[in-house]
């Protein structure tokens, strides 16, 4: 696997002394008590809705606007900076099976214009219907048996993709020791690359068929080259919020 480090300002975590473990579905709540499990796999409202002004949408009111549906998660970055979340209880993130503490999300779908990511443009209805995530990622071969509650079969085949089209991944990792603070805070990096990062601010939604949106490297697809989350960045910004 080769490894761009991703050197961006922008990630969130805690000082090491905020003790409180918040459940990730404390901010999904209103969306059902599936959702989590729905999301992850690619599925769901945020995966699967496109801004629209058609029905139940209007020309002066458009309906699934990411912004104002997800809107929890921008309300959540700063409850982040103050409280450790908890991993989802899901299979693609099991720590029995997650033995090499590392965890990618990826995406194949660009929801949202005018973010300067991905090729979704207004207007929606016909600029934004089945667009592309920006690509940096070469995509080789999935294994169907390792996630059948992402495809929805129980098989023991696999995809290889020769000319896959633009997909998007990005990778974090934590360490072994569960009081080490890369491991403590492994669920809010988690919460900041997937929702908050790529979903509500670039618009990247959806899954590689047969492979879960997000999960333990053990349950996802092979991949050639996407964006880490550099450990090193992490710890730095776990040290700018304590001064």
């Amino acid at each position: 696997m080769k490894i761009s480090h991703y050197l961006t300002a922008t990630f969130i975590l805690l000082p090491y002394h905020i003790h409180n473990n918040s459940p990730f579905d404390a901010f999904t709540y209103d969306q059902g008590p599936q959702f989590l499990e729905l999301y992850y796999s690619g599925r769901a409202s945020w995966n699967e809705e496109t801004e629209t002004l058609l029905f139940p949408g209007s020309s002066t009111s458009p309906a699934n606007v990411l912004k104002q549906s997800a809107s929890k998660v921008k309300d959540y970055l700063s409850f982040a900076k103050r409280n450790a979340f908890i991993m989802p209880d899901l299979p693609q993130f099991d720590p029995t099976v997650c033995k090499s503490h590392v965890a990618q999300c990826c995406w194949s779908r660009d929801r949202q214009a005018n973010d300067n990511n991905g090729n979704c443009n207004s207007p929606y209805d016909s600029n934004c219907i089945d667009k592309d995530a920006g690509d940096n990622t070469d995509l080789c071969y999935n294994k169907l048996s390792v996630a059948p509650y992402a495809n929805g079969i129980d098989a023991n085949g696999f995809s290889i993709y020769d000319h896959e089209g633009p997909i998007h991944c990005h990778g974090f990792a934590w360490a072994a020791e569960d009081r080490e603070i890369t491991s403590r805070y492994k669920a809010n990096a988690l919460f900041f690359v997937s929702m908050y990062d790529h979903m509500y601010q670039r618009g990247y939604v959806e899954n590689i068929p047969g492979s879960p949106m997000c999960g333990c490297v053990e349950h996802v697809s092979i991949i050639l080259l996407l964006t880490w989350l550099d450990d090193v960045i992490m710890i730095l910004f776990i040290a700018m919020m304590m001064i």
